[in-house]
């Protein structure tokens, strides 16, 4: 198991300072409006964070180069296939269950490896 200081060091910084909120907002027993937006917009910059992850550990020397454009790479191919995929309806012609996978199981169109 190959554990990275930066992605280890960004979510514990961020649950650190989760917590650190939540108990201070919870030592008197009330949520006031205010603290409640806080953590919101704690949140949002978490998320704001992450989705420009790839550049931020690149501007601080974590990742080269060539790891920013191949993670951006796939992450565009990511959303290319994910516009391709269609959920089936239940019972649609050509599903199959989870229980009655014979036809992978013979030879078909979707055939299960060894």
């Amino acid at each position: 198991l190959t554990v990275f200081r930066f992605p280890l060091l960004r979510d514990a910084s961020f649950y650190a300072v989760a917590l650190i909120e939540l108990v201070t907002i919870l030592l008197d027993g009330k949520v006031f409006w205010y603290e409640a937006l806080i953590m919101l917009i704690t949140y949002a910059v978490y998320c704001v964070f992450m989705n420009f992850n790839t550049r931020i550990m690149f501007r601080l020397g974590v990742l080269s180069k060539e790891a920013v454009d191949k993670a951006i790479e796939e992450a565009a191919k990511r959303e290319e296939s994910d516009d391709l995929i269609v959920p089936a309806s239940p019972g649609a012609q050509g599903s199959v269950d989870a229980a009655d996978d014979s036809a992978l199981r013979a030879g078909g169109v979707g055939e299960l490896p060894p």
